[in-house]
């Protein structure tokens, strides 16, 4: 697992106002940080935090990046967006 990367963010119209989606690559783990995350039903118990909106999943490898519990929770942050359903999401770079 590389840490040097910096952490890349999906928006849904290309504004870094409507973020869906933050990969942060730490050391030992990658965080998957969704930005609406405390509305997404999550029946594996993989969001974490305690924040008003954002929760985040900690993927320690590249075989839990492929679980479907995983899958499933990009697949609804995207849908749910900050305005509604969208069909997907755009990067916008990355962040320092």
């Amino acid at each position: 697992m590389y840490t040097g990367l910096k952490t890349t963010v999906n928006s849904y119209d290309g504004s870094s106002n409507n973020i869906v989606c933050a990969i942060n690559p730490l050391k030992g783990y990658v965080n998957m940080g969704l930005s609406r995350g405390v509305d997404l039903p999550d029946p594996e118990g993989l969001l974490e935090g305690t924040g008003k909106k954002i929760r985040h999943v900690k993927i320690m490898s590249a075989a839990d990046a492929k679980k479907k519990a995983v899958k499933a929770l990009r697949g609804q942050a995207g849908l749910r967006g900050i305005k509604g359903p969208i069909s997907g999401t755009k990067h916008i770079g990355s962040c320092d």
